[in-house]
């Protein structure tokens, strides 16, 4: 977990700031989303993860931009409008991550686009999506996209986090209000948007202004009960222990991860988001997840960069 992020919450969590926002109610302050209507809205993402196993390390880096042209609005909550994905670059290792591979098929190409008003994408032409990709996957080569057919189903219905995961985990620092006075707010049983979804996971959260700047800060922290996570995260574990247990010296791989889901599974996610009060959109966005199952770890790292409008 990035020191960065967990610095920043423990030591800022007590702290009051003069903050402002758009969206006001009582004692609570909620980060609005107002992006240009027909303008482009850009961010770069940069997605890096290391995974430890057994005594190797794996990593993967690799970063992309999003364009999204929002075109008007779709009652009674929604804003509707296309998206591209550019710029698709693997920076090491990344052959095989069906994330990367999804973005290197469509790059270049526009699809459909739902967006909440508040903020997070919920919507994508799915089907013209899977489509692309399965025209493509053919010509990527690796494991990973041999097993597109596969793959892709588990994205169903809508796709969005197959294609905008990094925008769809941190849009609850749009939806979630934060108190006026700087406390922590703490959180349980609610259904978020979240890297490592689990039951009944608790949120913590705080925002204030940046120390030294007009810009606000919103800063949370999920964390879940090792049993839930088993319950909720298990498939997903037993997932990776398979594809482990295909490598060289791995054949126990799973046998292990098994054992290890069964004694209960460390999900922690947090993020530091850094608020423009003009135009109104996020400056930037520094996230963390940490995926931890007896000697398998996985930790993720993300930073999202609006690149325009300036």
């Amino acid at each position: 977990m990035s020191r960065r992020i967990l610095i920043a919450f423990f030591i800022f969590a007590g702290w009051a700031g003069a903050a402002f926002a758009q969206a006001t109610a009582g004692d609570t302050l909620r980060l609005g989303f107002f992006p240009p209507l027909g303008e482009d809205l850009v961010y770069r993402i940069e997605f890096s993860q290391e995974q430890v196993f057994d005594g190797r390390t794996d990593r993967r880096r690799w970063s992309h931009d999003v364009v999204i042209r929002l075109t008007g609005k779709r009652p009674p909550d929604l804003l509707e409008g296309r998206f591209t994905l550019r710029n698709v670059v693997d920076h090491q290792g990344s052959g095989e991550d069906p994330y990367y591979l999804i973005a290197s098929a469509i790059e270049g190409e526009s699809f459909d686009l739902q967006m909440l008003d508040a903020g997070p994408p919920v919507v994508v032409d799915w089907a013209g999506i899977k489509r692309r990709v399965g025209e493509r996957s053919a010509g990527l080569g690796g494991r990973t996209a041999a097993a597109m057919p596969q793959i892709l189903p588990m994205f169903d219905p809508e796709g969005v986090t197959a294609v905008m995961r990094p925008l769809w985990v941190t849009g609850i620092a749009y939806l979630r209000a934060f108190a006026r006075d700087g406390s922590t707010t703490t959180a349980t049983g609610l259904d978020l948007p979240a890297f490592y979804p689990v039951k009944g996971a608790v949120l913590q959260s705080y925002g204030a202004r940046l120390e030294g700047s007009e810009d606000l800060m919103f800063v949370w922290k999920i964390t879940s009960d090792p049993k839930a996570a088993s319950e909720s995260l298990g498939r997903e574990l037993q997932g990776i222990g398979r594809a482990l247990a295909g490598g060289a010296g791995q054949a126990d791989a799973g046998r292990q991860i098994t054992e290890a889901v069964a004694q209960g599974v460390e999900a922690l996610e947090a993020g530091v988001a850094i608020y423009d009060l003009t135009p109104g959109l996020m400056r930037e966005i520094t996230f963390d997840a940490r995926l931890t199952a007896g000697p398998f770890r996985r930790d993720t790292h993300i930073i999202i960069t609006r690149l325009a409008p300036e």
